[in-house]
C-alpha cells in the first residue's frame, strides 16, 4: 500500500468479526477437521484448496501450518469463482466466508468441517469450531473503523462510544448475523491491541508459507 497504516491511521473501534468456515467438496471422505488433516498427511502434496483472495489464502496457510500438512493453494479470481471450484470438484476444500459457503452445505453440495471462531456459533451449532482440534486456530476477517493520525482522542472516543451504543440495536445486530458478521464495539486502545496481535500472526504466516510479495 502507499501508506503505512499503522504510522497514518488512529483505530477507532473494530467493527465486526466475521468467521470463516472450512468446507470441503461432499465427495471427499472427511467428516470432521481431524479426518481431514489424517488424508492430507496420507497424500501429501495431493489435496488442493481454492482461494479467491487474500483472506482465504492465508486463513488456508494457518491451517496448512498449523496442521502439519502439504495441501496445494489453487488461486481462484474471487471467492465465488473459488467456492464454485469447490462446489464442482475442481479443487477438494476452501475456508471462506459463512454466508458464500453455507447455501451450497445447506444444499449438501459441500461439506462444513469447522468454524474459523474460538467457538461454535449459533448459526451452526452442529458444526465444531476448527481450534476444537487445532487448538489456537483463528480464521476470520474483520472490519474497523479508522480516523486519520493525529485526530483528537475526544473525537476518537465519541466515535466509539456512539457506534458502541447502535450496535446493540437488534435489527442492526440481525441484520449483520444475516451477512455473517458479528459486532465488536471495542475501545481504540483495545482494537490497537487486536490490530498489532492480527498483524504479528499474518506476518508469521506469510513469512513460514514463503508467501512472496508481489511488486
Amino acid at each position: 500500500m502507499p501508506y503505512d497504516p499503522k504510522a497514518e491511521l488512529a483505530p477507532i473501534t473494530q467493527v465486526v468479526d466475521a468467521p470463516f468456515v472450512l468446507v470441503v467438496n461432499a465427495n471427499v471422505p472427511a467428516k470432521t477437521v481431524a479426518e481431514f488433516i489424517a488424508l492430507a498427511k496420507a497424500s501429501p502434496g495431493k489435496i488442493n484448496y481454492a482461494s479467491g483472495g487474500n483472506t482465504s489464502r492465508l486463513a488456508a496457510e494457518l491451517f496448512r501450518l498449523s496442521a502439519g500438512i502439504e495441501i496445494v493453494n489453487v488461486p481462484y479470481n474471487g471467492s465465488g469463482q473459488a467456492i464454485l471450484g469447490v462446489v464442482g470438484g475442481e479443487v477438494h476444500m476452501m475456508i471462506d466466508g459463512i454466508t458464500s459457503s453455507l447455501p451450497h452445505v445447506l444444499s449438501g453440495k459441500l461439506r462444513a468441517l469447522g468454524v474459523g471462531t474460538k467457538g461454535r456459533i449459533k448459526e451452526l451449532p452442529d458444526i465444531p469450531a476448527v481450534a476444537e482440534t487445532l487448538p489456537g486456530y483463528i480464521g476470520t476477517t474483520w472490519l474497523g473503523l479508522f480516523a486519520p493520525a493525529g485526530t483528537p482522542p475526544e473525537i476518537v472516543n465519541k466515535i466509539q462510544a456512539t457506534f458502541a451504543k447502535v450496535v446493540h440495536e437488534p435489527e442492526l445486530r440481525e441484520r449483520m448475523a444475516t451477512l455473517g458478521m458479528y459486532p465488536v464495539a471495542n475501545t481504540p486502545a483495545e482494537f490497537a491491541a487486536f490490530l498489532d496481535a492480527d498483524t504479528r500472526q499474518w506476518e508469521r504466516v506469510i513469512r513460514d508459507a514463503k508467501i512472496q510479495k508481489l511488486e
